[in-house]
């Protein structure tokens, strides 16, 4: 009994855990159309040119994620009137 228990027991550690990720990534991947970070303030354009090689780096206009999908841009303190 407690061996044919342990599979089952295994599959209902890893199923969850399995579903989990594949929701956030489903979620992740949904996100990348909507540019949330970004402000109508803020210089887009730059921000995504510095964002073109998405390598997941910190630039100078902002921070590139490594799932290329969207850039974090700071604005200028110029920009925040």
């Amino acid at each position: 009994m407690k061996v044919s228990l342990r599979p089952c027991f295994l599959l209902a550690i890893i199923l969850p855990i399995f579903s989990i990720l594949m929701v956030s990534q489903t979620v992740a991947n949904h996100t990348c159309s909507l540019i949330v970070y970004y402000s109508d303030k803020c210089d887009i354009v730059s921000c995504t040119n510095a964002c073109v090689d998405y390598t997941g780096f910190y630039t100078a206009a902002g921070l590139c994620f490594p799932d290329g999908c969207h850039c974090e841009y700071d604005c200028p303190p110029t920009t925040l009137s």
